[in-house]
């Protein structure tokens, strides 16, 4: 029997969701890749959870084409945007649907590996680490980004609390949005990388919001579902809870308002850079 979805819910498909952040995501990823560019040829690199491609698209931008890149994420929708776009820039990179956590490459594979925004979206963040460590070769290094800023968490948990009983679980998934970067340090010491090769930087960005109330909406849509599925109410107080969302980005301190619904959100990466 199919879950109930409210209706008024937007499908989970990778358009909407690349609606949300716009282009902070490929603007953080074009920062962090000048930390490994230009890549020297023979490159073997890695875009873990690579979503739509966005690090793929400023690795291909700043380096030589003699690399190769293997693109992979758990959502099959998301490999298919990678590969159309890989497709129509005869970029040189293989794409397949798989787990960070459960990796099918050999062991010292990659020269390099790039999970933008990725770490703390896998169901194990410390399997995925692991895996990571076992396919990158000694002297290679890894990129992993999160966002500093909890404006995600504190739109749903908001929408969440104003229209459910009290004392009801949030959506855990909400939580993956966010990930502090000594969190991302201990789990890469945990799967094996010394503390002494891990860094701390920064990438700041800014996000064009067109419509407030289009973003509340999507954000609703993709993370204020329960663990346990949507429920009936969640239809009947749908706008209840995509208004308290929108009043959230609204008066978020990095978020300026130009107009009626459009402004500007200015939002904070970690990047952690780690060597094996």
């Amino acid at each position: 029997m199919a879950r109930f979805v409210p209706k008024q819910a937007l499908p989970l498909e990778a358009k909407y969701y690349a609606e949300i952040l716009g282009d902070g995501t490929q603007d953080v990823a074009n920062q962090i890749v000048s930390y490994i560019s230009p890549l020297p040829e023979g490159t073997v690199l890695h875009d873990n959870a690579c979503g739509q491609g966005i690090a793929s698209k400023a690795i291909m931008a700043q380096s030589p084409k003699s690399i190769s890149i293997h693109a992979t994420d758990i959502w099959a929708k998301m490999v298919e945007a990678t590969k159309a776009v890989a497709s129509q820039n005869s970029w040189p990179i293989e794409c397949a649907t798989m787990a960070s956590e459960d990796l099918t490459f050999e062991d010292n594979f990659f020269t390099h590996t790039v999970m933008n925004f990725g770490i703390h979206m896998v169901k194990s963040s410390a399997a995925a680490a692991s895996e990571i460590y076992r396919t990158l070769k000694p002297g290679g290094t890894a990129i992993f980004t999160v966002w500093a800023d909890t404006i995600l968490i504190d739109a749903v948990n908001s929408g969440h609390e104003r229209t459910r009983s009290a004392g009801t679980p949030p959506p855990t998934g909400v939580t993956k949005h966010w990930m502090g970067v000594n969190q991302v340090s201990q789990v890469l010491e945990q799967a094996g990388f010394d503390h002494k090769n891990i860094r701390h930087e920064t990438a700041a960005t800014s996000i064009e919001v067109q419509d407030s109330r289009r973003w509340a909406q999507i954000v609703w849509s993709f993370m204020g579902a329960l663990d346990s599925g949507w429920e009936k109410e969640d239809e009947t107080r749908w706008e209840e809870a995509v208004d308290t969302v929108q009043k959230v980005l609204e008066t978020w301190d990095g978020f300026k308002k130009h107009e009626e619904g459009d402004g500007k959100l200015t939002m904070t990466a970690n990047v952690v850079i780690v060597t094996k």
